[in-house]
C-alpha cells in the first residue's frame, strides 16, 4: 500500500518499514495525500517520511519539522509525520485542540488529520512571508465586512467584537492571546480541509489567504 502511494504520486516513502504502522493507518494517510494532491496539484512534494518528531502537535515536534522544511523551502518538501503517532494514533481532538464546530470526519481518523496538518505546514512555507504579514489585516477586513459599518460603535466595542469573532479559531492559533500567524495559517488550513463548510469564518479567511499565495508562488517559481 505504501509502495502504491509512492508510485501513484512519484513520492519517496521513508520510515514505514520499521514503524509498526497498521494498514488502516496507512490507508488513511494515503487517502489524505490523494485528496490533498487532487485539490492542490501545484504542491511540490518529495515524499512522506515517518520520523521521531516528538508528536505532530508538540512544540518540539513542530520546531523540528519547521527547521527541516525551512532548509528545503525551495525544493520539493517532505510530508513529515511523527513515528510514534503513526504507530499509536490517538483521536484528533487530543492533539489538535478542541473545536465547537461539527466534525464531518470521525475522530477515528487521526492520521488523515495529521497528513492534512503536515501539508498545511508545507503550504505555509510555500506561500512565503506575505500571508503572515497580511493575516491580521485580512481578518479585520472580513470582520468589518460582516459586522460593519461601525459608525455608532465605540473603538472598545469594535475591538471586543473582533476579538470574540477571532477567538473561534483553534486555541493553537494563539500565543499569550496574540495571533501566532504561522500557526494560525496552518491550523486554519487544517480546520477548513477537515470541516469544510462547518469551519469557522476566521479559518476560512486564513485558508483562502494561504492557498492563494502558495498557488501564486508555485506558479511563478
Amino acid at each position: 500500500m505504501v509502495r502504491d502511494l509512492g508510485a501513484r504520486h512519484g513520492l519517496q516513502t521513508l520510515g514505514f518499514e520499521t514503524s509498526g504502522i497498521q494498514k488502516p493507518t496507512v490507508a488513511d494517510m494515503a487517502t489524505a495525500v490523494d485528496d490533498m494532491l487532487a485539490k492542490y496539484p501545484f504542491l511540490a512534494l518529495r515524499g512522506i517520511r515517518l520520523a521521531d518528531f516528538k508528536g505532530i502537535a508538540s512544540h518540539a515536534g513542530r520546531d523540528q519539522a519547521d527547521q527541516h522544511q525551512d532548509r528545503e523551502a525551495r525544493t520539493p518538501a517532505w510530508i513529515l509525520i511523527d513515528q510514534s503517532l503513526a504507530a499509536n494514533p490517538i483521536p484528533q481532538g487530543e492533539t489538535a485542540g478542541q473545536t465547537s464546530q461539527p466534525q464531518p470526519r470521525p475522530d477515528d481518523r487521526p492520521m488523515y488529520a495529521a497528513v492534512v496538518h503536515a501539508i498545511g505546514r508545507i503550504l505555509e512555507t510555500t506561500a512565503g512571508t506575505q500571508p503572515r504579514q497580511l493575516a491580521e489585516s485580512a481578518l479585520i477586513t472580513e470582520y468589518q465586512r460582516i459586522s460593519g459599518p461601525w459608525t455608532t460603535d465605540t473603538l472598545a466595542t469594535v475591538v471586543d467584537g473582533y476579538r470574540s469573532w477571532r477567538a473561534q479559531l483553534n486555541p493553537a492559533c494563539f500565543t499569550d492571546r496574540r495571533l501566532d500567524r504561522p500557526s494560525a495559517l496552518i491550523e486554519a488550513f487544517t480546520e477548513v480541509e477537515l470541516h469544510n463548510d462547518h469551519a469557522c469564518g476566521p479559518a476560512k479567511v486564513l485558508h483562502r489567504l494561504i492557498v492563494e499565495h502558495a498557488r501564486e508562488r508555485s506558479n511563478t517559481q
